[in-house]
């Protein structure tokens, strides 16, 4: 199946594709049964993911930030599309073909997180201060 991207999915179309997980939220529904909610992303956009079964052993697989081949169905919700996933697992980031169009901003947006992490933890100027000394450049 050809790797479809964010912004094709439409309701009832089956995805088989790889996505970054921006985000990773479990909880539980109003029956008992956990479920876990997704960000995911590529270079066309986010769009909120759930699992509804296999959920702990699913929660064990992947980490906020790691990349996934999904398998899934587009769903419109409240006018909202999401997709319901059936099948994931992890893809080391080093068999993702960061040179296909759809992940071309992956790298700048985890740079982006990564310089917004550190900036939380100590601030914008020390931060900067690293980069000046390791890079020679302001």
């Amino acid at each position: 199946m050809k790797q479809i991207y964010v912004n094709q999915i439409g309701e009832r179309d089956q995805v088989d594709a790889v996505f970054l997980v921006r985000d990773r939220i479990q909880a539980m529904a109003r029956n008992g049964k956990p479920y876990m909610t997704l960000k995911l992303m590529d270079s066309t956009g986010e769009i909120e993911a759930r699992v509804w079964d296999r959920v702990d052993e699913f929660a064990s697989l992947f980490e906020k930030d790691d990349f996934l081949h999904v398998s899934g169905r587009g769903n419109l919700y409240m006018g909202k599309m999401q997709l319901v996933v059936q099948q994931l697992r992890r893809v080391a980031e080093e068999d993702v073909d960061l040179a296909d169009p759809g992940y071309k901003v992956w790298v700048e947006v985890l740079w982006f997180q990564t310089v917004a992490d550190v900036d939380h933890l100590f601030g914008y100027s020390a931060f900067n201060q690293r980069c000046v000394l390791l890079t020679g450049e302001v």
